[in-house]
Formats: C-alpha cells, structure tokens, sequence
C-alpha cells in the first residue's frame, strides 16, 4: 500500500532547496562561459528558484532578522540598521542584473 500524501517536513523542504542549488552548481559548471558568467548564471537561476520560477519548488521569503540589539547598536554608532517588520523584498531575480552592473559583475547594456 503506497503511503498517503503528506505535507513536507522541514527538514524535507531544506534538503529539497538545498539539493536544487547542488543540482544547478553541476549545471552552470558545465556551461562554456567564463567563471564569473557562471556564477552570475548561478546566482540568477537560484533567485529564480527562490522567487518561485522553478517547477520543482515554490517561492521561498527571504527577508532581513535582524537581531533585536542591532537597532540600538547602530543608533549608537550612527548607522543604518535593517527593518524587523521583515518586508517584502520582492522579486529578487529581477533586480539582480541591476545590482550586478552596479558592482562591476556584468557589463552595461
């Protein structure tokens, strides 16, 4: 008798993401582009996984939590801090070529 559909647990679904990001390492080492394109490709496609584009998983949150003694730490020192509300950071994939011209890891269009 085939067991009964069940919910995922925890530990199934980070072993489920973590084995997608293993699965796209193999990937993007064997495509012919130079290192730091297949890196870029990586990351890519890993934002994608966890902004729900892959079949095989749904959208994953990712979002700052932060410390609570981070706040009053950086009032101090006169720094930013990151939110607590965790916010919506939205579709990562998205922003990402932005940020990697911004960081000299792509080149402008």
């Amino acid at each position: 008798m085939e067991d009964e559909p069940r919910v995922y647990t925890p530990d199934e679904v980070r072993d489920r993401l973590l084995d997608y990001i293993a699965n796209l390492i193999k990937y993007w080492d064997n495509q012919k582009g130079t290192s730091k394109e297949n890196m870029a490709g990586l990351i890519f496609s890993t934002l994608v996984a966890l902004d729900g584009g892959s079949l095989d998983l749904p959208a994953f949150l990712v979002t700052p939590i932060p410390d609570e003694t981070d706040a009053p730490f950086c009032r101090e020192q006169r720094e930013n801090w990151y939110p607590e509300d965790k916010p919506d950071l939205g579709v990562l994939h998205e922003f990402w070529h932005d940020a990697a011209r911004r960081n000299g890891v792509e080149k402008g269009e």
